[in-house]
């Protein structure tokens, strides 16, 4: 039986649970999609996704698929104490300097151009607010959805 689908994503283009460091040593999660490499070897803008809730959940896998089909690296982010990530979670305190401190991160690798918008809805779309505020020169966009 063959699938009408093609690969989710190639060998290679994909990193999982990389550990992005916070100012006060916490490890905060992060899966790494790039584009194929039919796009070139980059660097490309990203598309950052912090969430509370599974970052492997299938919506979010369906909108990487697409937004890496469009020549956008994507970061799907465990915010802290939930899901691989470390630290203790507690509602809003930790989304100001923790997303700061991710813009930062991702805005120095290799794979990124220094272009980095935020996206997501509930509690992800609030965890784009706060850090904005804070004006990482790499946070080009921030789509809040409520």
């Amino acid at each position: 039986m063959t699938s009408q689908y093609g690969p989710l994503v190639e060998p290679g283009r994909l990193m999982i649970n990389i550990p992005v460091p916070m100012r006060d040593g916490v490890n905060l999660s992060a899966d790494i999609w790039l584009p194929a490499s039919s796009q070139g070897d980059g660097p490309w803008p990203v598309l950052l996704l912090r969430t509370i809730y599974d970052n492997q959940e299938p919506r979010y896998i369906g909108w990487t698929r697409k937004f890496t089909e469009r020549g956008y690296a994507v970061v799907m982010q465990d915010c802290r104490g939930r899901g691989d990530s470390g630290g203790e979670w507690e509602p809003y305190v930790c989304e100001l300097n923790d997303g700061y401190d991710t813009h930062e991160w991702v805005g120095r690798q290799s794979w990124c151009d220094g272009n980095i918008g935020t996206f997501g809805l509930s509690y992800p779309g609030f965890t784009q607010t706060l850090p904005a505020s804070l004006r990482s020169k790499y946070l080009k966009a921030v789509a809040p959805i409520a």
